[in-house]
């Protein structure tokens, strides 16, 4: 008996231990609201530079800033670029990085922010880089003239929702063999200046738990279940 109560034990230390990793799925967390610029880092839009440069045209300057009073509130990132003739885009990349293969599959994934463009007139775009391709959001286009004010929104997306810029019509792999991805977002102007301000921005990653936790788990309750038949034939 004494044998049964000390296994019985580690069985449900096993169990505590699975179901412990299991309830952590989908606390992925990431915010920012101060926007270190060591942290950010724009890219100019390879496509947009080859563009330019085949029809004879100037890709436009950039800036990217961050910004100490006037956000949502106080601190707050600003993307200002002028394109007088050609087409500039930039990518901003933040430091949040989520691999799929090392902490579980994805199954969805919001992105929260407060946006406001300030001049018009910029499109932006939400987007997340895995590997050498970028995705974009197209439903989180907030591009809207010159507006007034602070407005906040999130997307709470999966895999499907995201499309590869390169018009391949592939999507990101949130599955437990996807690599890294990191977060940002996107802004472009045409033969005119904007500047973009985002604030508070945010990301939650709804993880599923990887296979070895529910295979950990699985052996703890069926190992329970094995030695209550026993104590009841005992």
């Amino acid at each position: 008996m004494r044998k049964y109560k000390k296994l019985q034990f580690m069985v449900v230390g096993l169990a505590a231990l699975a179901a412990s990793g299991s309830a952590r799925a989908g606390i992925y967390t990431y915010f920012d609201g101060t926007f270190n610029p060591t942290d950010w880092t724009a890219i100019p839009f390879a496509v947009a530079v080859a563009y330019d440069a085949a029809h004879g045209l100037t890709f436009g300057s950039y800036s990217l800033s961050q910004v100490s009073s006037g956000g949502n509130p106080g601190y707050f990132q600003q993307l200002a670029i002028s394109s007088d003739s050609g087409w500039t885009g930039v990518d901003v990349v933040g430091p949040f990085s989520y691999s799929p293969a090392a902490l579980g599959a994805i199954s969805s994934l919001t992105i929260g922010y407060s946006r406001e463009t300030l001049v018009y007139n910029q499109t932006n775009l939400l987007e997340i880089r895995q590997g050498s391709n970028t995705f974009t959001l197209p439903s989180a286009d907030w591009q809207t003239g010159t507006t007034t004010g602070w407005s906040n929104t999130s997307f709470t997306t999966t895999a499907s929702d995201w499309s590869n810029r390169d018009g391949s019509g592939t999507h990101p792999d949130f599955s437990s063999a996807g690599g890294p991805i990191t977060f940002g977002w996107y802004g472009a102007d045409t033969s005119v200046s904007g500047t973009a301000g985002v604030d508070n921005f945010s990301v939650s990653v709804d993880s599923i738990p990887k296979p070895a936790t529910l295979a950990l788990l699985s052996f703890g309750l069926t190992s329970l279940a094995v030695l209550r038949r026993r104590r009841r034939s005992a």
